[in-house]
C-alpha cells in the first residue's frame, strides 16, 4: 500500500511536470475543433465593449441634452413672461403716452372718400 501511493504520487507529478512543460502533444482535431470556438467568443467580446461604449456615450449624450432642453424651456417661459407683461394694455398706454398718443374714448370714425375728390 505504501508504495502505491508513492508510485501515483510519481505519476501526478510527471503528468503536471508535463503539462507545465507543454510536453503534451496536441491534437490537431481538438485545435481545429477549439479555435472557431475561441473567434466566435473574441468577436462576442468585442461587440459586447463596444456596445457598452455605445450605450455610456449615447447616455452621456442624453444628459447633456436633458440639461440644454431645461436650460431652453427656462429660457422659453421667462421670455413668454415678458412678451406677455410688455403686451398688456396699461404698459401700452404708458409706452405711447411718451410718444404723444392717447387711449381713443369714443368709437372709431369711418372715413369715406369719393373717387372724384381723391
Amino acid at each position: 500500500m505504501y508504495l502505491r501511493m508513492e508510485d501515483s504520487k510519481a505519476k501526478r507529478k510527471s503528468w503536471l511536470h508535463h503539462l507545465i512543460d507543454f510536453e503534451i502533444p496536441l491534437k490537431l482535431r481538438l485545435v481545429s475543433k477549439v479555435v472557431p470556438i475561441v473567434v466566435f467568443l473574441t468577436a462576442l467580446a468585442v461587440i459586447y465593449i463596444a456596445h457598452k461604449y455605445w450605450a455610456e456615450k449615447s447616455m452621456l449624450e442624453l444628459t447633456r441634452l436633458s440639461k440644454n432642453i431645461k436650460d431652453l424651456k427656462i429660457e422659453y417661459i421667462s421670455l413668454k413672461s415678458d412678451y406677455m407683461n410688455k403686451t398688456k394694455l396699461s404698459e401700452i398706454q404708458k409706452k405711447s403716452e411718451y410718444l404723444g398718443l392717447k387711449i381713443l374714448t369714443e368709437p372709431q370714425k369711418k372715413m369715406i372718400v369719393k373717387k372724384d375728390e381723391y
